[in-house]
Order: C-alpha cells, then structure tokens, then sequence
C-alpha cells in the first residue's frame, strides 16, 4: 500500500467504495472498522500496521504503514494517521484530525486538533510537548534538541551564566498576542490572527506564555555564548540552514560569520534589529524613539568579520538617513560610505521575513538595507505581498501559519535546490 502523508488524500483516490486493507496487517480481538459512508469514497488501512484489543477505525479514515494502536484507541471518522505514527492506550481522537507521520500520541489522550509529525502530543485536551526524540531514534534518526546556552532546558542552575530576566506578561501582550488593543506602532491595528482573545485565560494564550523561559540579562554574552554553542553544534553535525526568529536573530548572524562554510542558507523571520540602535514604541504622533544603546557591530553586539576590519581603533561609524521611507517606517541607520564589508556571509543565501501588523513591520527593512550595504544579497519577503495578512510577531502560532511555513518552504526549494550539502 502507498504512504499516506500530507498530499496522500485526493479526489482520484477515492474512486472505489467501502473499506481497502493492506498487506501484513495485525488486528487483535474485537477490533472494528467502518467502511466510507458514501459512494466514491473509501476507509483505507495500509500495511504493516498493528491494530491492538478493542480499538475502532470509523467511516472514512485513512491509515497509513507501519502504526502501532494500543488498545482502546478510538478513531472518529474522516482522520488521517500517517506512516510510523503510534498511538497509545484509551486514545480519542476526534473527527478530521490528522495524526502526522512519525508522531506520537501518548496514552489517554483526547486529539481534537492536528498531532504534528515527529512530535510528542499529550493530554486533555492534547497538546505538543515537543519532538518524539525516543522515536525518532528507534527509527534511525540523529536527533538533537537544541535550546538556547543557558536558558530553557539548558541548564541546571538558569543563572550560571549571569542574572536572568522572566517574562514581562504586559510586553507579551503589547508585542505578541494583541498589539492591535494597544496600538504602540503604525501596523498594530492590521492583527487579526492570533487564535483566541490573547489575553490571560484563554487557553491559546495561556499554552504559549507557559512556554516562555527566563533569558539572560547580559544580550551581547547570549549572543557570545549561543555562537560559540551553534558553531560547535554544526562542527559535529554539518552543513545546515538557520530558522531563526526575534531574539535569535542576534545570534545567526555571529554564527555564519564563525562557519560560513557550514550555514548553507539563512531564513530570518524577523531577526533582531533593527541595526545600530533598538527602537523603543511610544504610540502616535510620535510612535518610535532611539534606543540609546549602540551596536558596536552595526547588526549585533559581538564582532563580526568586516572589510576593513573594526578594531578599537577603527570602530563602526553609523549615519541616520533624514526622512524614512514611509511614513509608517523608521529612519534606517547605515554605514557613511564606503562601507565595509561583511565578507563572510557575502556568499550565503538569506530570506528575511517580516509579517503586516509586527513591530518589526516598521524596520525589518532597515537590516535588509543594512546587509545589502555591506555586500550581502538577501531576499525581502513581506507577507502582505504575498497575500498573507494580518500577521504578528509570533506567526507560527497563528492560524494561518501554513501558509507562511509554505512561503518559507518555497524559497529553500529554490535557494537551495538540491538541499543543503
């Protein structure tokens, strides 16, 4: 039987009626299956799988190969499992719902959402607690699980490194989830596609602000200590492309400057910037202000390798041009010319992404600027040009995300035909 994986499903599929099982299949006692409930249509199982006690497979599902059901797994009709997925015991799993391949739904779940492929998806109702790495190794892979140098899981003691900093619940707000109810920059009012009120006691909020870890509160020691770690990290492992985003937009920059040979392509989604100074919000007439502090390395903090070089001696110098580009941008600092040269990045393929209503939406074009000044080509992908609006900051968890990880897709598939080698 063939794979069931995300385009698996389509009209010329459906062709036949009834239920379709593979080859080499195990079904223990008192398993059930429906048949499709309507003409053309179909309930398929693959091969290989294993179908424990008292499981239901209902009208219209699509399994793939190789899936383990422990017993008790109830599947509602029309969801899609696809190859490798295991379920665990006494799982529901609502109607609709796509089981990614190689996922794991762990015992007593309740799916009523998509389990993403390679995760771990646990809970009442379920959530992603991050990547299957138990089996993912079992199935061969490297696995490695990469959090920031002492932040996160990183560390025993979160302030070996230096004072941290919790998250800021009001900036969260403001920045992240409801910028429109605060409107601090030109766009903010353009959001709408954050999944729930976004505010504390909505489950969506409440899942992602769980999330949040203490940072450091040293940033050009995160940037120092984060490149030296990615560095090591791609020693072992090889050639790679770096997703960023935000705050780690800092740190991508040292780091193919450190193995420029290594990071095959750079896909920034609103990286850390703008250049030379941070912009603090402060609503209209006035809407933005300068940060005080200077980044002595124009994108970030630590040294990067210009030509001519930046020494003490020889520091970056900055200008600011007098009128923005619009008037809902910022006024963009540069080099005064000539401008040196970032030459070890001149040779890496870049995206930078920058979604509608975002507070970067006011200056991503800055370090786009910024980088083309210095010799390095990049590719400017804003969202609202593409068709894809009403976009914050954290667009990986709004609800038209796929569209945006498809965007970012497509530019890896051309900058980098033949993969990352």
């Amino acid at each position: 039987m063939e794979s069931v994986n995300a385009s698996y499903i389509s009209a010329e599929s459906r062709r036949s009626s009834g239920t379709e099982i593979g080859d080499d299949n195990t079904f223990r006692e008192c398993v059930t299956i429906n048949s499709a409930t309507a003409d053309g249509e179909v309930t398929k199982v693959g091969s290989n799988n294993h179908i424990l006690a008292y499981c239901h497979i209902a009208h219209n599902d699509w399994l793939g190969n190789n899936i383990i059901i422990s017993n008790v797994g109830t599947l509602a009709g029309h969801v899609t499992v696809e190859d490798h997925a295991v379920i665990g015991g006494v799982v529901a799993i609502h109607q609709f719902c796509r089981i990614g391949r190689e996922a794991y739904v762990g015992g007593y779940s309740v799916v009523v959402k998509d389990a993403l492929p390679f995760a771990l998806t646990v809970g009442n109702h379920a959530k992603c607690y991050g990547l299957n790495k138990v089996g993912m190794r079992r199935r061969g892979y490297t696995v490695y699980v990469v959090d920031q140098v002492a932040r996160g899981r990183a560390a025993q003691w979160s302030q070996a490194n230096g004072p941290v900093s919790a998250a800021n619940l009001a900036r969260l707000e403001q920045r992240f989830v409801a910028p429109e109810r605060f409107n601090q920059w030109p766009q903010a009012h353009l959001h709408t596609q954050w999944p729930g009120a976004g505010k504390p006691g909505d489950p969506s909020f409440d899942q992602f602000y769980a999330s949040q870890f203490p940072s450091l509160v040293d940033f050009p020691l995160q940037q120092a200590l984060n490149r030296d770690a990615a560095a090591a990290l791609l020693d072992r492992i090889g050639p790679a492309v770096l997703l960023i985003h935000s705050q780690s937009g800092a740190f991508a920059w040292p780091i193919a400057d450190k193995r420029p040979s290594l990071v095959k392509a750079i896909v920034a989604v609103e990286p850390n910037g703008p250049p030379a100074h941070d912009v603090e919000f402060k609503g209209a007439p006035d809407w933005f202000a300068d940060n005080p502090h200077r980044k002595a390395y124009g994108l970030v903090d630590i040294p990067l390798t210009y030509d001519p070089p930046v020494s003490e001696a020889a520091p970056l110098k900055f200008v600011r041009e007098d009128k923005p580009e619009r008037p809902d941008y910022v006024r963009c600092w540069s080099q005064p010319e000539p401008a040196r040269k970032l030459v070890n990045l001149q040779n890496t393929p870049i995206l930078v992404v920058t979604s509608e209503a975002s507070y970067h939406a006011p200056y991503d074009h800055c370090t786009v600027r910024y980088l083309a000044q210095a010799g390095v080509k990049s590719t400017f992908l804003r969202l609202p040009d593409a068709g894809i609006r009403g976009n914050g900051h954290m667009m990986m968890l709004e609800k038209n995300s796929d569209a945006i990880a498809k965007a970012m897709a497509d530019w890896l598939d051309r900058a980098l035909p033949g993969g990352p080698t």
